[in-house]
């Protein structure tokens, strides 16, 4: 569970708002959610932790594919069509 101090020492759970700002959503983005029948409905605390907990956090996942583009990019590519070529040979 996330936590946090406040201004006497104590701890306390961070809010469900303060978890979206963490996984860069929009505020609120988790509040509301929509029923079988497409009626929208306000979510309760637990399900919005469950929500932000199992989300993929957007800025990480941009950050690692920029690495991988910048590793790839000096890679030579290969000419599959010859390697296929090669393989037939075989």
């Amino acid at each position: 569970m996330l936590t946090t101090y406040t201004a006497d020492k104590r701890l306390r759970k961070l809010t469900p708002l303060e978890c979206e700002r963490l996984q860069s959503f929009p505020d609120n983005w988790t509040k509301y959610g929509l029923t079988a029948t497409g009626e929208q409905i306000e979510i309760s605390n637990t399900q919005q932790y469950k929500t932000v907990g199992n989300a993929v956090t957007t800025n990480v996942i941009t950050e690692i594919g920029k690495l991988i583009l910048t590793f790839f990019k000096d890679l030579p590519i290969p000419d599959l069509a010859s390697q296929k070529n090669m393989e037939e040979h075989l």
